[in-house]
């Protein structure tokens, strides 16, 4: 298995929006969540093509347009 530090699988897991202000600038609430205070990352388990691929989205990284 490869490194995923930094990456989570798309599973719908809920995440605190404070831990994670630059994804949730991205996706918002568009998956879900409890607003001001959480929100869910993407679910695409049933959209995995096989059980060696799953998807992952970056939890790390700068707000769109900062450099």
């Amino acid at each position: 298995m490869k490194d995923t530090k930094g990456w989570l699988r798309c599973d719908g897991a809920e995440l605190k929006i404070e831990e994670h202000i630059a994804l949730y600038s991205l996706i918002g609430d568009r998956f879900g969540g409890r607003k001001g205070q959480y929100m869910n990352i993407p679910n695409l388990i049933d959209a995995e093509p096989s059980a060696d691929v799953s998807y992952y989205i970056s939890i790390n990284g700068e707000f769109p347009g900062d450099k």
